[in-house]
């Protein structure tokens, strides 16, 4: 016969070990956790570096940037229905550009934030800018450089200069879009009406 003391006993340890177990969980869990935000706040850092030397870069050789950061982050050159395809939107160079504008290219790029579409332009002297569309705002990548807060053409934007020329940032739904290589504010504004909506399907 099982006496009520040894009832409570058998009940304490089997309530001790679940709560043990539990505790053992719950640490595993945290542990995992700490070491993905970790890891995301390493790869957020580093990409940050990475984007501040291609400004730098950019600067002096707009080509040899895009090769430097292709070098960092695998990229492919794809027609605008594959990139939509791929990405699951409709990205907004879709939406063509101001007279005088073209795209010269268009490519998906692996990076850590996310699969981004950079797509490559010439300005009406035939002057490069790059266009590059992403899940989320990287503001990040502007890294320590100071930043301006500012409306284009209604639209809030973040901007930096860097050696003569612009680079902004802007949401376009929940995504973000940023222009590097624009001779001035007043060229993103005028670009804005085309790059700052989202494209109609087809």
């Amino acid at each position: 016969m099982v006496t009520s003391e040894r009832r409570f006993s058998v009940r304490f340890i089997v309530a001790a070990a679940t709560l043990l177990l539990a505790v053992g969980i719950g640490l595993i869990s945290l542990m995992h956790n700490t070491q993905d935000h970790n890891h995301l706040a390493g790869e957020h850092t580093e990409l940050a570096v990475d984007f501040d030397r291609y400004l730098d870069v950019y600067a002096e050789d707009p080509v040899q940037a895009t090769r430097d950061l292709f070098s960092e982050y695998p990229a492919e050159e794809v027609e605008i229905e594959e990139a939509t395809r791929r990405v699951g939107y409709r990205p907004v160079i879709a939406n063509s550009l101001p007279a005088g504008y073209s795209v010269d290219s268009i490519h998906l790029m692996k990076m850590p934030c996310c699969t981004c579409i950079k797509t490559i332009c010439s300005d009406d002297q035939g002057q490069p800018f790059v266009v590059f569309e992403h899940d989320a705002e990287q503001a990040v990548w502007f890294g320590n450089r100071v930043k301006t807060q500012c409306e284009c053409d209604g639209m809030p934007t973040t901007v930096i200069e860097f050696n003569g020329q612009i680079a902004a940032t802007w949401p376009v739904g929940k995504r973000s879009v940023t222009i590097v290589g624009a001779k001035d504010i007043d060229e993103v504004t005028k670009l804005m009406p085309y790059l700052g909506r989202e494209p109609t399907s087809g």
